[in-house]
């Protein structure tokens, strides 16, 4: 073998020869080796405490020495970016040396690449949507499933089934559910759990608990396709649906709510006047008076809405408004609202729809149970003046019957 002891030796043969590989991998145990013996000092707690390799370590060889992986984690943090670019060269042999220096470095830096996620990840995701097959290879880019479960759990599916499937749309609906969420459950309930606290972004709730009732349409196919669902009921129910089915109007809930009324969208608008309808009915005579008179202004501007379902809509929940004052609604000292509130209302009972009409007659029928003397002085004060004085008569004939 004097042949590979000649200065050329790299000319004559290409890198991917085995003896080439073995030769730097035999230099870089040496230098790893060398640098761990000048930097024991530093290495001392690693040297007497050396870790086990982690669980799930599929390297296929030998793990690299603590000197290896040390040099390695101390220069990761510049390697990213020159990772990032050799990735997309348009000389395919460079993608896949890069791929194949990615799986390397992951290899040494085990758990410490979790810091690096987002760069490394980057260059993941380009070398597994590059059309040569060598690039994108599972063994390539497989190395190190231990070094982060977000790195595994994200190539392990994708990969093997890129390879064995093409790139067929049906793929995508085969990740995005299935039984195998079922198999996870101790794991993905905690998660969830953490995600919907009351404290947390409202908007990221939203989205958690709609892939929840997604995956709880289709139980059997996902949560429970293991039939161990039931176990976990009472976790679902008070760890992360009744925390968050507390009902707070006082200041979150209620100003969400009006600024909703005020939406150029009719179905938002509508929406936003049915919610509050509900509401109203789930927390009767609960709420406070201050909360309460927040509300029925919003409620009357609806009430002159450009649509008639959202001002039907906004009288039924005055209807609702009314019915929701209790005890500690004292119409004395709450007169003024009440007097502004009747005199809006009485205005929209000569309103020219019938319909319109017919729903504010209501709604005063209701009201007479509040303070029955002053709506029946403010409705004489304006029987004259209306078009027709029959509605008028109508709500003096229910009071006078009370």
């Amino acid at each position: 073998m004097w042949i590979t002891r000649g200065p050329d030796v790299g000319r004559i043969w290409p890198d991917t020869m085995l003896l080439s590989g073995s030769l730097a991998e035999d230099l870089w145990k040496q230098v790893g080796s060398q640098w761990e013996k000048e930097n024991e000092d530093d290495l001392k707690d690693e040297m007497d405490f050396l870790l086990s390799a982690p669980a799930l370590y599929t390297s296929g060889g030998e793990r690299p020495g603590l000197g290896c992986r040390e040099l390695v984690v101390r220069n990761l943090s510049k390697l990213p970016p020159a990772l990032v670019r050799d990735i997309g060269d348009w000389l395919v042999q460079t993608r896949v040396k890069t791929a194949q220096l990615l799986r390397v470095l992951l290899l040494h830096a085990e758990d410490h690449c979790t810091q690096h996620l987002q760069s490394l990840l980057t260059v993941l995701y380009h070398a597994c949507a590059d059309s040569e097959p060598e690039q994108s290879s599972w063994e390539h880019l497989s190395a190190q499933r231990s070094t982060s479960s977000c790195c595994y759990l994200t190539l392990k599916t994708p990969l093997p089934a890129r390879s064995s499937h093409g790139s067929g749309g049906h793929i995508k609906r085969e990740f995005e559910r299935g039984p195998v969420v079922g198999e996870f459950l101790p794991t993905l309930l905690p998660l969830l759990k953490s995600c919907v606290e009351p404290s947390r972004d409202p908007e990221m709730k939203l989205h958690i608990f709609t892939m929840l009732s997604k995956l709880l349409l289709d139980a059997s196919n996902t949560l429970d396709s293991q039939g161990r669902f039931g176990e976990y009921m009472k976790m679902v129910l008070q760890d992360l649906l009744l925390p968050n089915l507390v009902l707070s109007l006082e200041e979150t809930l209620r100003t969400q709510l009006i600024s909703a009324l005020e939406e150029d969208s009719i179905l938002a608008r509508l929406l936003a006047c049915r919610s509050l309808h509900s509401l109203l009915k789930l927390t009767t005579q609960q709420l406070s008076p201050d909360s309460l008179n927040k509300i029925y202004p919003e409620l009357l501007k609806r009430v002159d809405d450009s649509s008639e379902d959202v001002r039907l809509e906004a009288l039924k929940s005055l209807s609702t408004w009314f019915s929701s004052l209790g005890r500690n609604y004292d119409p004395h000292p709450c007169r003024p609202h009440l007097e502004f509130l009747f005199q809006q209302l009485l205005l929209y009972m000569d309103d020219p729809d019938t319909k319109v009409q017919d729903s504010v007659l209501e709604v005063l029928k209701v009201a007479s149970a509040v303070d029955r003397g002053l709506l029946q002085q403010q409705t004489e004060a304006v029987r004259e003046k209306q078009h027709s004085p029959e509605y008028c008569d109508k709500l003096l004939q229910h009071i006078h019957s009370l």
